[in-house]
């Protein structure tokens, strides 16, 4: 009885957010198709106060979500690519606002960098084997300060 009365006092407590509020936002910190894998937490702040409803989000305000994806590029022929997806902003009084990528964002969360190559097919010790001739693909880095917009949910 208790639990259901501190959801509803919840519930009451935080305004009622609308969808579909765009929010600028930047990482903290860069990310790296080299160094993070899929599953791994960013982090970022919002750059502009928004009104959400009822809700005011103040700049600054953190936010996190989870590499999608996440592979370097290798040999010639492995492209790299680097997914974000930006999940929820934590406000000053703990409570979390659930969010997502924006669809103009698309192209800075979500990144793909193809290599230069040939594929060359040859035979070593009688068996059929495919390698490349070409450099590698640019590792997809996503520096400091990046911006992007995400939209509440």
């Amino acid at each position: 009885m208790l639990a259901v009365f501190a959801a509803l006092l919840a519930a009451v407590a935080t305004p009622p957010v609308p969808p579909g509020i765009p929010i600028p936002a930047a990482l903290v910190g860069s990310v790296s198709a080299a160094t993070v894998q899929a599953g791994d937490t960013f982090r970022f702040r919002t750059t502009a106060p928004v009104r959400a409803g009822a809700l005011i989000i103040p700049t600054g305000t953190e936010g996190s979500g989870i590499v999608a994806a996440a592979t370097p590029g290798h040999h010639g022929l492995k492209p790299s690519t680097l997914r974000l997806e930006p999940r929820v902003l934590r406000l000053a009084d703990g409570e979390y606002v659930a969010i997502a990528g924006a669809p103009s964002s698309a192209p800075t969360l979500d990144q793909t960098r193809r290599a230069h190559g040939v594929p060359i097919p040859f035979f070593v010790g009688g068996l059929f084997m495919v390698g490349g001739l070409g450099h590698q693909a640019p590792t997809v880095t996503l520096a400091a300060g990046t911006p992007f917009t995400v939209v509440t949910r």
